[in-house]
Formats: structure tokens, C-alpha cells, sequence
């Protein structure tokens, strides 16, 4: 892929990879997808990994091997828009989490030139 003429790869999936929650079946599922997915993201450079599937707005810095990374990818969990909220068995997250929401929302992305907004 030519990063020149495109510099970011965004992709969407429906359970995220990494969240706050800790019900046993989610955080089990999220260890299991991370071990399938994570070398694929870094393989192909993703940029931002979109998921919906928890009623909460999260979003993580850029993430590679779960820790904090420069060359990393955002992990955005987007599912605020109805339903009721996911607001329980929260965990710091390690100072990874950056952006939290506990209400009902909707998510919108600029893309300006060579940043995101």
C-alpha cells in the first residue's frame, strides 16, 4: 500500500480488542482476539481499529502489544449510541485509556490534511 497516497488504514470490527471491562467472558475473548488480530494490525500498519459491541465510548493510545506506542495502533470503541449503558467493572487500564464517555453519544472523525481530529 502506498502511504503516500494514503497514510492511514482504518478498520472496523465489532468486538473491540481492548476495553475496561473485566466480566470475565469479554476480557477472555479480547486476550484471544489480541493474539489473532495484533500481528495483522502491525503487519499492515492499521492506524485506528474501530469496535462497537460495549455501550461506552473508549479510546486508547496508539497500542502495540498492549503498551503505549509510537508506531502502534488507537483502539476506539464507539457503542454509545443507545441501548443501556455499559458503566460497571471498569479498570484503570494503565494509563492507556486516554478519552472515556459514561453517557449516550455519537463519534465523529476529521481527517485534516496529515492529522487526525
Amino acid at each position: 500500500m502506498d502511504r503516500a497516497r494514503t497514510p492511514w488504514l482504518f478498520v472496523s470490527i465489532h468486538r473491540p480488542l481492548y476495553s475496561t471491562m473485566i466480566v470475565p467472558p469479554q476480557w477472555v475473548l479480547e486476550m484471544r482476539m489480541r493474539r489473532t488480530l495484533e500481528p495483522l494490525l502491525a503487519e499492515h500498519d492499521v492506524a485506528v481499529l474501530f469496535a462497537g459491541h460495549l455501550h461506552t465510548y473508549e479510546r486508547t493510545c496508539a497500542l502495540r502489544h498492549g503498551s503505549c506506542s509510537e508506531t502502534g495502533t488507537v483502539h476506539v470503541i464507539a457503542g454509545t449510541g443507545g441501548a443501556h449503558l455499559h458503566t460497571w467493572y471498569r479498570w484503570p487500564f494503565g494509563g492507556r485509556l486516554l478519552n472515556y464517555l459514561d453517557g449516550h453519544g455519537y463519534g465523529a472523525m476529521r481527517v485534516l490534511n496529515e492529522t487526525l481530529g
